[in-house]
């Protein structure tokens, strides 16, 4: 029997139209996002961090993005840049939760 997915290989999977994955390393992908608002219109482009530390899958602003500030709140970013996108929402990924974690990250990439 296979080992399960590691959860960066299903985030990759299922990655969303607005998402473009650039680049995989083994816990982490890089990501140029776009995602569409209630509106319809288009958010920012965002290039974002996606990575498995071990213990749950974090999104981030990548190193030398200047949109997003490295701490915010009220836009759903912890102190470190990660985006908040709820509690235990990165953990557990596998292929059936993954589309989902994306539909939580783009939420946040629309509000800010």
């Amino acid at each position: 029997m296979a080992p399960p997915p590691q959860p960066i290989e299903s985030i990759t999977r299922a990655a969303p139209d607005w998402a473009d994955v650039t680049c995989v390393h083994v816990n982490e992908i890089m990501v140029d996002a776009v995602a569409v608002r209630s509106s319809g219109n288009l958010s920012r482009l965002y290039t974002l961090a996606v990575a498995y530390n071990g213990q749950e899958v974090l999104a981030r602003e990548r190193l030398g993005g200047k949109l997003l500030p490295d701490f915010c709140p009220e836009r759903h970013i912890n102190s470190g840049g990660s985006f908040c996108l709820g509690l235990n929402a990165g953990k557990g990924i596998d292929d059936a939760t993954a589309p989902g974690w994306w539909e939580t990250l783009s939420a946040r990439c629309r509000g800010c």
